[in-house]
């Protein structure tokens, strides 16, 4: 009716395309011109098909079935799949330090595993949803000089 408002949606996009020059900036300004914000993205050569998997959440109000024909005509998608949104988040975060001590004391509450111990300190690893990483994280750094990387959502 008249005046309602379009709700957000989100969904998942996942396509296997051919691999060259190009390629992911023709399918980003189609998604963006369709009315769609990619809120996260990932992409990997697939040695196994010759191509890459682009893999990104998009969300917005506008029409799902018309992004996924605009996507099906471009000649570079071997294959695509559309889902609602991920059911499952997660997200790997590393801390390094030479503080060997105070940095097994602070990931000791979070569960995060030795990976790596040498002569530029011990590295561990953890895993959780977004918050948990950017709590992690943040506890680390405030407890210990330490150096930090985190992967990313990876969702399915």
């Amino acid at each position: 009716s008249k005046g309602m408002k379009k709700m957000l949606t989100t969904h998942r996009i996942e396509l296997f395309v051919d691999n060259y020059i190009g390629v992911l900036d023709r399918i980003l300004i189609l998604v963006r011109r369709s009315g769609w914000n990619v809120k996260d993205l990932h992409v990997c050569e697939e040695k196994s098909n010759n191509g890459t998997r682009i893999q990104f959440i998009i969300e917005g109000k506008a029409d799902l079935t018309l992004l996924r024909a605009q996507l099906a005509r471009l000649d570079c998608i071997q294959s695509q799949q559309i889902d609602c949104a991920p059911q499952a988040e997660r997200e790997l975060a590393m801390a390094r330090s030479l503080d060997r001590e105070g940095l097994a004391a602070a990931v000791r509450p979070w569960g995060a595993r030795l990976i790596a111990s040498g002569r530029q300190g011990d590295l561990y690893e953890f895993t959780g949803d977004s918050a948990q990483v950017d709590q992690f994280l943040k506890a680390i750094t405030q407890a210990v000089p330490a150096q930090t990387a985190r992967s990313g959502r990876i969702e399915l």
